[in-house]
């Protein structure tokens, strides 16, 4: 992620400040006129956005496919492709990242803000054993022991609902396990990093519906017991629902509505979120109360 700003402080200033500070009594993540250009073309993908998110908070990023909620998610972690150029600031526990470079937003990323994406396949090593995978942020970040990394491995893969006492999931590759299997181990490996911000780009997308369930539940759980701050993203305001009290609509790469689920469904303020919501009736898989009465908001 670039900018044309002055270039940040180290990459160390960066690890002690982002996974523990909330910037003086601020928010964990401010995001101010956040641009994402294409820099062969200028096309813009993201415009202008802007919004915070309070440590613990759980907040949906809604849209549908290239309204540019998954490229915001991108430049917020650092992780936007070179083919472009994100501008604006990013504070993490008022640590300004956009500009910094790839190794000092390694340092940010993992024990400050973790992801995990749609098709865990895409994030997972193909040629690595799951457990190595997970052992890797269990050692370098938690500082686990090798002779204690197994038990630390089975315990992590018990928080995300896997049998960790079953030592074929622990040694199997990412293709030998089902795809909620593979979710389950995506989310473990970023569990294991013990992020105050977890991004979830549209991690059950790719889900048959019950498993969907499931991991929507393990999420609301793990979010909730370890006190992380939560951004998810989803073209679909039922799932949405299931996990997070504040919705923030996107459309044309620009934040269009940022209120709670609720206020948004009673009163939405303009008409891409009146088609979100009309959709999720027709689907008839989210309570979704009718127009605001007179008098409302």
């Amino acid at each position: 992620m670039t900018s044309t700003g002055t270039p940040m402080p180290g990459a160390r200033a960066a690890a002690d400040a982002a996974p523990d500070a909330t910037g003086a009594g601020g928010p964990l993540l401010s995001v101010r006129d956040l641009t994402v250009t294409v820099r062969a073309t200028g096309a813009r993908i993201v415009s202008g956005v802007s919004f915070d998110l309070a440590d613990g908070e759980r907040a949906g990023l809604a849209g549908e496919s290239g309204s540019g909620k998954s490229m915001t998610a991108s430049a917020i972690a650092g992780i936007a492709p070179g083919s472009v150029e994100a501008a604006g600031s990013v504070l993490f526990g008022g640590v300004e990242l956009v500009g910094r470079t790839e190794r000092e937003l390694s340092a940010v990323r993992g024990r400050g803000i973790a992801m995990v994406f749609q098709e865990p396949l895409t994030s997972l090593d193909p040629l690595m054993r799951v457990g190595r995978q997970i052992a890797g942020p269990l050692a370098r970040i938690q500082g686990v022991r090798r002779r204690e990394l197994a038990a630390a491995i089975a315990r992590s893969l018990e928080d995300v609902g896997l049998d960790g006492s079953d030592r074929r999931i622990a040694r199997a590759y990412p293709h030998e396990l089902s795809g909620g299997q593979r979710q389950r181990v995506a989310l473990a490996i970023a569990l294991a990093c013990r992020p105050r911000l977890l991004i979830a780009d549209e991690p059950t997308t790719a889900l048959d519906v019950t498993v969907q369930a499931e991991i929507l539940e393990l999420l609301e759980r793990v979010v909730e017991e370890r006190g992380m701050a939560l951004l998810f993203i989803s073209h679909d305001l039922p799932v949405i629902s299931q996990v997070a009290p504040r919705v923030l609509v996107m459309h044309g790469g620009r934040l269009l509505e940022d209120d709670t689920l609720e206020d948004l469904l009673r009163d939405p303020r303009t008409d891409y979120a009146r088609t979100l919501i009309a959709d999720a009736r027709r689907i008839s898989r989210l309570q979704v109360p009718g127009p605001a009465t007179e008098g409302g908001r």
